[in-house]
């Protein structure tokens, strides 16, 4: 059985891992370093569900690639459920979901509507992977604040990011290799 303490620490390095991944991949530091109110990180995490479903649909309607058609509609399938669930406890806990901010997603949306072929496939593989990398340091810092509800949204979504940014980065691997996404 492994003690509380070796499972802390392991927690500490890897989250310290995540955020250094996903500061390397430009993610704002103060957001990506430390946990969030629970309000705000269900605000962010609703909006940010929608708009990762939305480029997961880009995928789908302008790719070739037949990987990069598969990794949208995950992403499509994984946000509407997670945005779902985010927005039931939103309304659970009484969580005012109002944002008018523009953000990364939505000037990422815009960027690969005005892509197509081999360019907005290597865009958008290397926009999952930066989302995802910002996502899972965000994620993991929500899900080690507490034992609430929100907390258990953030870990329980924490494997489905971690498939995103795996299957982004082997779809990057691949095309770099083969040249083709």
């Amino acid at each position: 059985m492994k003690s509380r303490s070796s499972t802390s620490a392991r927690r500490s390095v890897s989250s310290s891992a995540l955020v250094l991944a996903a500061l390397l991949a430009g993610a704002s530091p103060a957001w990506a370093a430390s946990p969030t109110s629970d309000a705000s990180f269900l605000q962010e995490a609703v909006h940010t569900e929608s708009t990762e479903a939305q480029i997961g649909q880009l995928a789908v309607q302008k790719s070739s690639s037949a990987g990069v058609k598969k990794l949208g509609q995950m992403l499509i399938e994984d946000h509407a459920s997670t945005g779902q669930e985010a927005t039931r406890l939103a309304n659970t806990l009484q969580v005012s979901l109002t944002t008018g901010q523009a953000d990364d997603q939505e000037a990422t949306y815009r960027s690969l509507s005005g892509l197509s072929g081999a360019s907005f496939d290597n865009a958008f593989v290397n926009a999952v992977i930066k989302s995802s990398q910002a996502a899972i340091a965000r994620y993991e810092a929500q899900a080690q604040s507490g034992d609430g509800e929100v907390a258990a949204y953030a870990d329980k979504t924490l494997p489905l990011l971690q498939r995103h940014l795996q299957m982004a980065r082997m779809l990057k691997m691949r095309a770099t290799e083969h040249n083709t996404p």
